[in-house]
C-alpha cells in the first residue's frame, strides 16, 4: 500500500482541518501520523482519516508536549541517549504512543532514528561534505567527452579531494561518543518498550538512520534484531537513508550494506536534496530506479511510504504517484471517491 506521512504539512493548532484536508485530497490510500502530530489529537486524526476511507497503518512516536531539558526547544528525544533525562523522555513518550496505538487500533508504531548527537558538531560535517561534493561534481563536469586526458586528470583530482575529506572525517569522528555506549543505551531503552508493545499487540517499526556511526544505521541494524529476536518489531527499509549514509562517509562507490536477516515491514520511498533534507523520490540527488531496484529490494512489502519534509507542492505528488506506479511500487489503488464529508 502506498502511504504518505502527515509530516509534509506542518502541524497547525489554528487550522488542523485545512492541514488534514490538504493531505487527504492527494488520494494516497495510506496515511501515517508523523512525530509532529500531538498525542491528544491522535483520536481526532484517526477518526477523520478512517472516516474518509483511507487506511491508518502506522503512526510515528511523537515529540513530547513539553521540552525534556530546561531552557531547550521541544524536539524528539533519542532512544540511544546516554543522558538519563533524555532517555526517560524517549521511553515515556513512546510508551504513551503505544497505548494510543492500542486504543485506536493502529497496528504499528514507527521509531524515528536519531541524528548524530547534539554534542557533535553536525553542522561542520554537513558543510564539509557539501564542499567535497561540489568539488567532485565540478571535476566530473570538466571532463570532455571522449578525452582520455581530461578524464584521467579529473580522476586524480577527485581521488585527492576524497582523501582530504576522509582525513577530515577521521578527526571529526573522534568527538563522538563511542557507538558501543549508544548501542547499549538503545538496547536498555528498547527492552521495556518491546515488552509494552507485546502487551499492546503493536509492532515497533525500526527505521534505519541516514547518519553514520549510529546504532540504527544499516550496518549496525543486524545487531538490533539479533539481540531482540522474536520481539514485536520489524525493519523499515530506507534505501535513500542508506545511500545518504554512504555519501557522508565518501563511500558512495561501495555496494549498499546488506539488510538485516529479517522480513521488512515496508520501504520508505524517499530522496535527499543537496542540503540533506528529505524529499519525494525523483526530486533529489538519487535515481529512483537505482534506489528501489537493488538486489535487496522487494515490492511485496506491506507498506511503501512517502515521507517528505515540508517543501514539495501538492502538484508534485501526481507525478510521484505516477512514478511509483510505473516502477510497480504503488501498492493498492487510491480509495474510490465517497460522499462529501465534514472534518469537524
Amino acid at each position: 500500500m502506498l502511504c504518505l506521512t502527515t509530516r509534509w504539512v506542518p502541524w497547525s493548532d489554528e487550522n488542523p482541518q485545512d492541514r488534514l484536508r490538504t493531505i487527504l485530497d492527494l488520494d494516497i490510500p495510506g496515511i501515517i501520523l508523523s512525530s509532529e502530530d500531538p498525542l491528544d489529537q491522535w483520536s481526532m486524526l484517526a477518526r477523520e482519516i478512517t472516516g474518509s476511507r483511507h487506511s491508518l497503518p502506522a503512526a510515528t512516536a511523537p515529540v513530547p508536549e513539553k521540552p525534556f531539558l530546561p531552557r531547550q526547544l521541544r524536539r524528539l528525544p533519542r532512544l540511544d541517549a546516554i543522558e538519563e533525562s533524555e532517555a526517560k523522555a524517549a521511553r515515556s513518550v513512546t510508551l504513551s504512543a503505544l497505548a494510543h496505538c492500542r486504543d485506536l487500533g493502529i497496528p504499528a508504531l514507527i521509531l524515528t532514528p536519531s541524528l548524530l548527537p547534539q554534542e557533535s558538531d553536525r553542522a561542520s560535517l554537513l558543510s564539509r561534505q557539501q564542499q567535497w561534493q561540489k568539488v567532485k561534481f565540478r571535476c566530473e563536469n570538466a571532463v570532455t567527452p571522449g578525452d582520455v586526458e581530461s578524464a584521467a586528470a579529473a580522476e586524480i583530482q577527485i581521488g585527492k579531494e576524497r582523501a582530504d575529506y576522509q582525513r577530515f572525517l577521521k578527526v571529526w569522528h573522534k568527538q563522538l561518543l563511542p557507538i558501543r555506549s549508544r548501542r547499549d543505551a538503545l538496547f536498555k531503552n528498547l527492552d521495556p518498550l518491546l515488552n509494552e508493545a507485546d502487551r499492546c499487540q503493536v509492532t515497533l517499526l525500526i527505521r534505519e538512520s541516514s547518519d553514520p556511526w549510529n546504532p540504527l544505521a544499516r550496518d549496525e541494524m543486524a545487531a538490533v534484531f539479533q539481540t531482540f529476536s522474536g520481539a514485536p518489531m520489524r525493519f523499515l527499509f530506507d534505501p535513500a537513508a542508506e545511500s545518504r549514509c554512504r555519501d557522508l562517509l565518501a563511500k558512495e562507490l561501495d555496494a549498499p550494506s546488506p539488510v538485516p536477516d529479517q522480513d521488512p515491514a515496508g520501504m520508505v520511498l524517499g530522496d535527499f536534496n543537496a542540503g540533506g533534507e528529505e524529499t519525494l523520490p525523483g526530486h533529489g540527488l538519487y535515481n529512483p530506479k537505482s534506489l528501489f531496484f537493488g538486489e535487496e529490494a522487494a515490492f511485496s512489502y506491506p507498506l511503501h511510504i512517502l515521507d517528505p519534509a515540508p517543501g514539495p507542492n501538492p502538484g508534485d505528488f501526481p507525478e510521484t504517484i505516477e512514478l511509483c506506479r510505473n516502477l510497480g511500487i504503488d501498492g493498492a489503488p487510491p480509495p474510490e471517491p465517497g460522499e462529501p464529508w465534514i472534518i469537524f
